[in-house]
């Protein structure tokens, strides 16, 4: 006689829909104390808008995929040294968002998009150094010039 039972797994997918979930949700918690609203007026939309629907729309997906794959047979999670390129990525992220109001917008997110390119395994330099250059500078002046966001 065999056990035809389900054991949960965390599997990969799994752990990053409920990271994602989790960090929305707090995200669209703080976004109100965060985002300050410089000079827009009580209109609708604002500069918050934005983000808090990325954010919902992020937290929405997340939680389908969660219910979507829940009972589906999945590998578990890669080994456990495999978790550095992880940890790696999240603490540049928190450095980088620590060092923006230091430094500005735009070291902070090439240094982000530096660090998570090599810890993600690219080696090739122009990939590595020239496309966190490009999508940083495209952000700081589309969100300060395009749309009137003042970025640090």
């Amino acid at each position: 006689m065999t056990s035809k039972t389900k054991h949960f797994q965390l599997t990969m997918p799994a752990l990053t829909s409920i990271l994602l979930l989790v960090s929305s949700l707090v995200g669209i918690w703080i976004a109100d104390s965060e985002i300050q609203i410089f000079s827009f007026g009580d209109q609708w939309p604002d500069a918050r808008t934005v983000p808090v629907v990325v954010l919902w729309l992020l937290a929405a997906i997340s939680a389908l995929r969660l219910i979507l794959n829940f009972g589906e047979q999945k590998t578990p999670i890669g080994p456990v040294h495999r978790y550095g390129q992880v940890f790696i990525v999240l603490l540049a992220a928190i450095i980088a968002l620590w060092s923006m109001p230091h430094f500005g917008f735009l070291p902070g997110a090439i240094f982000f998009g530096i660090v998570a390119t090599l810890a993600l395994g690219e080696r090739r330099p122009l990939l590595v150094l020239g496309l966190p250059l490009i999508v940083a500078i495209t952000v700081y002046y589309g969100g300060r010039y395009g749309i009137g966001v003042p970025l640090p």
